[in-house]
């Protein structure tokens, strides 16, 4: 082999690695779009169906028919189905090499193979589950048989090619529509160089023959002549209704041609190109000004370029197929205009002749301005580079990314779960990313009329959709809902409301700009007794309240809540029902905040008087414990986030208790994935496992404030002892400022009862010592035997665990008595004592605000965090009037108190509007919020509050 040929082969070689190596790259960093949830949803459709379905859409079923015998052998995640794709983009590249050589010469191929290896255009539709990459493929296979046709010498390789040809067409108009446009500009090509047969030299066998090559033509229109009549008239109608929602105005000829011709050489331009669509015509400008100068000089010496007959020809068959593509798609435009963004990718199969165009020119230079041509060729190089750097690294759709909702679905789904999609592509999305069946929730779409024989669609037939929902809920028990928002969501809105009538809304989120995903659940609800009665403020009743009567399993349970409603007076759209499950410790496991009916009949569409139905669902997160926990309800506003004070028998306050809840282990082991894990840490700690933690708040912390950290414990086996999370700040110096050591879950879930594979969620409050100075400090963490408090050593890892820094900040401290109007002396425990108090306004009036502020006197650090409580006592000693909450709102917890220390604590107390006149009491002490003990017996102020009439 001569060197130059194995130099040749050697470049060939390198430059289809480079485009593998590019189409390959970073493939599963785009998230799936709109049009490849189509592609998963046609393949995995069995063949009858297939057919059906691309009957009515707009590219017909070659590349699903591949597609779905692809997924047989690869499987159906993102990266193996653009696999497919990337495949055929690679496979693109040797061609078009070919077919430059074959037009020209050996450099003209190989300039042509590098501007397409390297086409942002070209990558990126490797890259996507579309037909659109097969079909360049194809396109090329077609023009190079028809350039082997032209070019063979005997009949035998004359006909071989032929069938390559017909195949090659056939298979490309099965695969897209617009592949007749390079179907037309070959045609042209060959007509322009047609001339007499003559006898090849040696050989008694004629020439190409025209007759031959129509035939061709009519062979491979007879081939798809049937799709054609199968798909034709729905295929019509289908075009006309898209153009008609889409209603995109058609382009003038010279925008539409700048537009495709910067894609061909610039792409699709997005992230810090979003504006430079212009960006690829300035090579092309660049190329046509060089090659304007050369062929100007030459004509001044008078001399006949040479190989100007191999330019030509490549420029003739080039040219053909360009320009029958991209005129044939103007006059589409023209009639039914579809030019949506990145729409340039239906002419796709144009790009091969515009870079052979391209390397033509190049290559005619490069024989005549050596250095002028590599100037040319860098500027498409470095727009290509440019424009595949932005395309690695700035996501296409971020808006409509289904990756988190698939994993959402994942994480909290069960077996028996349907999830309920509207749209195909949605369809497509969760086949796609959760493709392992066991794994993923029966996956249903509503009822459409794309296929003749599904006649019976939900949109505008209410009592088909109630059957149809109402036999989903009751087959599977969890519903999911795929809630896209800017597509008009009819159907969505209808679907919704009988899910939220019918069964309990448990889950609500937003993922991306668009998309809503729902958890509705079926299930019964026994009533919970009469305690459940209560009024919040003057204008609205609970009547009563069920709820699910079995034990509830952490992470897979929805526990069902059923609410009574009665308004007494006009209700506020801001008012919003949160249901709380609350653990022995106080902590909150589980919650829930929603305006009734989930919010699709908020309070003030609700006429006074009105009584109504609640529905709602608390999903029991992943790592609950098991054990016994309350279920609160409170009323608040959504906006102020200001509690609506409840009265019910037996007291009054911000939360009525509906009853308790028994959470049981889930039966089947939970995925990790399940735990809102923050900050993953995967480190192991003999039997256990810790996945991660989530620090609540960093800072700036005051004294007596706490850090709140959650820890994601896995046992990895059965644990069989006590093992004590101790959790540190740290200063500079690495001396401990504070400590907490205690059994996990506040010492209420020892891991002495845990078991092999469970998870756990263990969450801690490490309180800020009083005398802790301001800076910032460092959170570690480390696991203790409880037997003998030995270190438990992290395997390959250091004892203490980083897990966040804390700013701690100081305040100002009182040691002398502050002034205050009304002097008392009360004890609190043998560490804490009332000074006096202030009250104002004086007298107070009904409907105001009252003014409490009480003067504390550490006269040690107390031994809890107190909250601290207001009561307001008529004559007979009632409560008609209260407030509690932390000391200072929550900025002079008590643990932070300095013996010593003087500290102001004021509170508002609400009246009541209808407050009669008169004198009352004021009733104050302290209360651990989490066991609800008190350290000392209330005491009632000395000074009577005087209520004075409406003025």
């Amino acid at each position: 082999m001569p060197a130059s040929l194995a130099r040749h082969h050697f470049a060939m070689g390198g430059l289809v690695l480079l485009a593998f190596a590019l189409r390959l790259a970073r493939l599963d960093f785009q998230p799936l779009w709109w049009d490849e949830g189509w592609s998963v949803y046609f393949a995995a459709a069995d063949i009858p169906t297939l057919l059906e379905l691309t009957a009515v859409d707009i590219h017909p079923p070659l590349y699903y028919l591949l597609l779905r015998g692809w997924t047989e052998l690869v499987g159906w995640a993102p990266p193996s189905l653009r696999l497919f794709s990337v495949l055929a983009g690679t496979a693109a590249v040797p061609l078009l090499y070919l077919a430059g050589r074959r037009l020209v010469d050996r450099r003209a191929g190989l300039l042509a193979a590098l501007l397409l290896a390297i086409s942002p255009l070209h990558v990126y539709y490797s890259q996507e589950v579309r037909m659109y990459g097969l079909v360049t493929l194809l396109g090329l296979a077609a023009l190079l048989s028809a350039l082997a046709w032209q070019a063979a010498r005997t009949r035998a390789r004359r006909w071989f090619s032929l069938l390559g040809y017909v195949l090659a067409a056939t298979a490309a108009l099965h695969t897209q529509y617009y592949s007749a446009f390079l179907i037309l500009g070959l045609n042209l090509a060959v007509l322009a160089r047609w001339r007499r047969p003559v006898k090849a030299e040696g050989s008694a066998a004629a020439g190409p023959s025209l007759a031959a090559w129509l035939g061709a033509q009519l062979v491979v229109l007879l081939l798809t002549l049937p799709w054609l009549v199968y798909s034709g008239r729905s295929l019509l109608t289908y075009v006309r209704f898209k153009v008609g929602v889409e209603q995109d105005p058609s382009l003038g000829l010279v925008p539409y041609l700048a537009r495709h011709l910067s894609a061909f050489i610039a792409g699709h331009t997005e992230g810090g190109l979003a504006a430079g669509w212009w960006l690829g015509l300035l090579p092309l400008a660049f190329l046509a000004l060089a090659l304007a100068l050369a062929l100007a000089a030459r004509r001044r010496a008078g001399s006949t370029p040479r190989g100007a007959g191999q330019t030509g020809r490549a420029v003739t068959w080039s040219l053909a197929v360009l320009a029958a593509a991209l005129l044939c798609g103007w006059a589409v435009n023209m009639v039914l205009p579809f030019n949506p963004p990145r729409s340039e990718r239906l002419l796709l199969l144009g790009l091969p002749a515009g870079l052979l165009l391209v390397a033509t020119g190049l290559a005619w230079l490069a024989r005549r301005r050596p250095r002028l041509a590599a100037a040319v060729a860098a500027s498409f190089v470095a727009v290509a580079l440019l424009s595949l750097g932005f395309f690695y690294t700035v996501p296409r759709y971020p808006e409509d990314d289904y990756r988190p909702v698939a994993a959402r679905i994942r994480a909290l789904g069960l077996p028996g779960d349907a999830v309920l999609a509207v749209h195909p592509w949605q369809w497509g999305y969760l086949r796609a990313y959760i493709p392992r069946d066991e794994e993923r929730p029966a996956l249903v779409l509503t009822p459409r009329e794309v296929i003749p024989r599904e006649r019976q669609i939900w949109a505008g037939e209410p009592e088909r959709l109630a059957a149809d929902l109402e036999t989903l809920l009751a087959r599977h028990e969890r519903l999911w809902l795929l809630d896209h928002r800017s597509m008009g969501r009819v159907l969505e809105e209808q679907v919704e409301a009988y899910l939220v009538d019918n069964g309990y809304p448990a889950l609500r989120e937003w993922h991306g700009e668009n998309t809503v995903l729902s958890l509705f659940a079926a299930g019964q609800t026994t009533p919970v007794g009469q305690s459940a009665s209560a009024t919040f403020s003057d204008w609205l009743e609970l009547e009563a309240a069920t709820i699910g009567s079995g034990p509830v399993q952490a992470g897979r349970a929805v526990l069902p809540v059923d609410l009574t409603w009665r308004l007494t007076a006009p209700g506020t759209r801001s008012a919003v029902v949160g249901l709380r499950l609350v653990g022995p410790t106080g902590h909150v496991w589980a919650q829930r905040d929603a305006a009734p009916l989930d919010g699709l009949l908020p309070f003030d569409a609700w006429a006074p008087g009105e009584t109504g139905h609640d529905h709602h669902g608390l999903l029991v997160p992943a790592g609950t414990p098991p054990g016994d926990y309350r279920l609160a309800l409170r009323v608040y506003d959504a906006g102020s986030l200001e509690v609506l004070p409840a009265a019910f028998e037996g007291g009054s306050g911000g939360e009525v208790i509906l009853g308790n809840v028994r959470v049981e282990r889930p039966s089947l082991p939970l995925p990790i994935e399940a735990l809102p894990v923050l900050r993953p840490l995967d480190v192991t700690l003999g039997p256990l496992r810790l996945l991660g933690a989530a620090v609540a708040e960093r800072g700036p912390l005051l004294p007596g404030q706490a850090v709140d950290v959650d820890l994601f414990w896995q046992a990895v086996s059965d644990p069989g002892q006590d093992f004590l999370p101790r959790l540190q700040l740290l200063d500079d110096a690495g001396q401990v400022v504070s400590e907490l050591v205690e059994k996990p879950v506040a010492g209420s879930y020892p891991t002495a009862w845990w078991q092999a594979g469970e998870l756990v969620r263990d969450p801690h409050a490490l309180p800020v010592a009083a005398g802790v100075p301001p800076g910032t400090y460092r959170l570690v963490l480390s696991l203790l035997r409880a037997a003998d408090h030995s270190l438990l050593e992290p395997e390959g890892g250091p004892p203490l665990l980083e897990l966040a820094e804390v700013e701690v900040q100081g305040r100002e401290r009182a040691y002398e008595p502050p002034a205050f109007e009304h002097r008392q002396e009360a004890a609190f425990g043998p560490g804490l004592a009332l000074a006096g108090y202030d009250l104002a306004p004086w007298p107070a009036v009904p409907g105001e605000t009252l003014a409490v502020t009480l003067a504390w006197h550490a006269l040690d650090t107390p031994q809890g965090n107190y909250h601290t409580f207001v009561h307001l006592l008529d004559a007979a000693g009632k409560i008609v009037a209260q407030t509690d909450g932390p000391p200072g709102d929550g900025r002079l917890p008590t643990l932070g108190w300095l013996p010593g220390e003087y500290v102001r604590d004021s509170h508002a107390l609400p009246l009541p509007a209808g407050l009669p006149a008169g004198e009352y009491r004021l009733a104050v002490g302290l209360y651990d919020p989490v066991t609800l003990q008190r350290p000392a017996e209330p005491v009632v102020l000395s000074t009577p509050v005087t209520i004075v009439g409406d003025p």
